[in-house]
């Protein structure tokens, strides 16, 4: 059971649009998505200062 949740911050990430007919247009065509969330917590941990040693869990989320 879950005594305490922080919510410590978000960012928002650029996304493919998946046209491998021309992926001159789609600057993050062959970026691998988990590769950019590791760099957004990153971010967020520089950013808040958070110890990593803290962190629990890591929820993360897709919207349109």
């Amino acid at each position: 059971m879950v005594e305490e949740v922080y919510i410590a911050d978000y960012l928002r990430s650029p996304f493919a649009r998946a046209r491998p007919e021309n992926p001159e247009i789609d600057l993050f065509n062959n970026v691998y998505m988990p590769d950019i969330t590791a760099l957004l917590v990153k971010r967020i941990i520089e950013r808040t200062g958070i110890n990593p040693d803290e962190i629990g869990d890591v929820l993360t989320g897709c919207t349109m």
